[in-house]
């Protein structure tokens, strides 16, 4: 199993008290675990608009197609049911939740997916996902016996971050297997597991800047 197919999230009262952890899929995971199913397409049609006559509800249809068959999906998504910070991409939150559910069921996945849940959000992945262990790499002039230990970098780019990279580059069509390379490119930097998380921001608002996209970037 892949590291960015699932993670840890705890579960939180409404004073901010851990009650629970609960093991959840990434989206991430699932279009990368698709892909190696013979990903061949997914489409998503607007069911509902959000209005004041619906509850301000946003209903996305999701239809994703492997060499296993076609799977479908529903994602709703309400000011209700999703973090205050993404509250004003409603249609965003559900086309997300929709293809997540699709892909679930194209790859046999019985986990509820991080994106699809009420009380967690992605905007919340910093605080709430547990991040990947930091990779220990030498210090570019190490000392010439080459036996110190080298210090884990605490500065790397988050798994949220990362996880928000890798869904801009699918949304805009990049297959997963380009996706590293596409990033790097567009970053102008190279081996994006050493990026820094001011490297990993800038890249993420000027993204969503040439999409007119203006949620926070996780940090």
């Amino acid at each position: 199993m892949k590291q960015a197919f699932t993670v840890s999230i705890k579960i939180r009262d409404r004073d901010g008290n851990v009650v629970a952890e609960k093991r959840v899929v990434t989206y991430e995971g699932l279009l990368a675990r698709a892909h190696e199913d013979g990903l061949r397409s997914i489409h998503t049609e607007l069911v509902q608009i959000p209005s004041k006559a619906n509850g301000d509800a946003a209903i996305v249809r999701a239809v994703v197609v492997t060499g296993r068959g076609t799977f479908e999906g529903i994602g709703d998504a309400t000011p209700g049911n999703v973090n205050a910070r993404v509250s004003g991409h409603l249609l965003r939150v559900a086309e997300t939740r929709a293809k997540a559910r699709a892909l679930r069921d194209a790859v046999n996945i019985g986990l509820v997916a991080l994106e699809e849940l009420d009380e967690v959000d992605a905007g919340d992945a910093v605080d709430a996902v547990a991040e990947p262990p930091r990779v220990e790499r030498p210090a570019p002039h190490g000392p010439a016996n080459g036996n110190a230990p080298t210090e884990p970098r605490d500065d790397l780019m988050t798994q949220a971050q990362r996880r928000l990279l890798f869904r801009i580059a699918a949304e805009r069509g990049v297959a997963t297997d380009d996706i590293a390379k596409w990033l790097e490119t567009c970053a102008g930097l190279k081996d994006m597991r050493s990026w820094s998380k001011i490297e990993a921001s800038r890249l993420i608002e000027r993204l969503k800047s040439q999409n007119g996209h203006s949620q926070a970037v996780p940090s």
